[in-house]
């Protein structure tokens, strides 16, 4: 469902006016978080310009925004969506950051067969190179990652230095 932002704004500016508190939403449910995560930034613009949380979720209820269950939107329920993105965007860049940071993973979740970064020095892969000259040990993964730390562990605990 796409939102007219337009009428958005108009409708917002004539909330702000009168402050109705009738239901204004007539309509099936949708997918509120989706519309409110695409819309996200207008939506923080009208807050900036002095809109208030309730009047933007009744304009937004006057174009089909719908909760889960078939009622209107509020504006409490906008600020909590609103609060679930926000913590969702931090937590995806703090998994993304810290997946940078390790050396045994490819850099994004869709590259999973193609090593980005070697977990050896050299060079890296060609990328018109098929996967089949890469070596195997730019592979690890995490059950040999263990296994060779249980490896070093048992020849230390034997007294064998490796």
């Amino acid at each position: 469902m796409s939102l007219n932002l337009e009428r958005l704004r108009r409708d917002v500016a004539a909330l702000g006016l009168s402050r109705k508190t009738e239901d204004v939403a007539h309509g099936k449910a949708s997918g509120a978080m989706a519309i409110v995560r695409a819309h996200l930034a207008e939506i923080e613009r009208l807050r900036g310009e002095g809109a208030t949380w309730t009047d933007i979720a009744a304009a937004l209820a006057g174009q089909g925004t719908r909760r889960r269950d078939g009622a209107p939107i509020t504006g409490r329920r906008l600020t909590g969506l609103i609060d679930s993105i926000r913590r969702q965007d931090a937590k995806r860049r703090r998994t993304t950051a810290r997946r940078a940071s390790r050396g045994d993973l490819p850099e994004s979740p869709t590259d999973a067969g193609v090593p980005s970064r070697p977990s050896t020095p050299g060079s890296p892969p060609r990328p018109d190179a098929p996967l089949t000259e890469i070596p195997k040990s730019e592979y690890r993964t995490a059950e040999q990652i263990r296994r060779d730390g249980l490896a070093d562990l048992y020849d230390q605990l034997k007294g064998k230095k490796p």
